[in-house]
């Protein structure tokens, strides 16, 4: 569907409060190898890359690639059997998605989260039809920072770089907005507080109601 401009989102601090989630099943992962568990405040700091690069730190440099796949898939595992223990929406997610589709424009999730928990996230919250694409690890795209993800959302949805907007609470979603060559707006919600994008110099919005009236000032 062609709409007049594409609002994409990053998931895991942006749009959902996923870190004690991501934590605990990561931590399953780990107890499977005979690892020991980490906290959250520990492993907090290391998500946003994807699963693959979380488990891959928790697990250390030195490990084989072959355990690092059980690793992954165990993770794939158990977080399909839970996807939303502790994950919530933030406040307004809903609101938001909805003027903005209402607004005339298309609404994405761009995600380093696997592409079948992504969805089955999404669809446990009841937000899966307000979003015109997902896309997520796996679908054979390079994880942001690189533009690809992006890329292809806005091809999906006629939109252009001059079009699109990256709404994030990393600075791998502003690297990943500035290497497509779209507009970037952040969250101060997200994993690290927003911390990483107050200190490349962003103006972070308090919460997606914020977010959506920057991006309707903008269409």
């Amino acid at each position: 569907m062609t709409r007049q401009g594409l609002c994409a989102f990053d998931l895991d601090g942006t749009l959902v409060d996923s870190a004690a989630d991501i934590v605990f099943h990561a931590n399953v992962a780990l107890d499977a190898l005979g690892r020991a568990p980490w906290s959250e405040a520990q492993a907090r700091p290391l998500i946003g890359r994807g699963a693959r690069a979380l488990l891959l730190d928790m697990l250390g440099p030195e490990v084989a690639a072959a355990t690092v796949d059980h690793a992954v898939a165990e993770f794939a595992h158990s977080y399909a059997q839970q996807p939303v223990r502790h994950t919530v929406l933030f406040d307004s997610a809903v609101a938001v998605l909805t003027a903005l589709r209402n607004a005339g424009m298309a609404t994405a999730v761009v995600t380093n989260k696997l592409q079948g928990i992504t969805t089955a996230v999404l669809r446990a919250l009841d937000v899966e039809t307000l979003l015109d694409v997902v896309v997520g690890a796996g679908a054979g795209l390079p994880h942001k920072p690189a533009p690809d993800m992006l890329a292809y959302a806005a091809r999906q949805t006629g939109a252009t770089p001059q079009t699109t907007t990256l709404v994030g609470d990393s600075v791998v979603d502003l690297q990943a907005a500035a290497a497509f060559g779209c507009g970037f707006v952040g969250v101060g919600h997200g994993v690290d507080g927003g911390v990483g994008l107050r200190g490349a110099g962003v103006v972070v919005c308090a919460g997606l109601g914020d977010v959506c009236a920057r991006l309707l000032a903008l269409s």
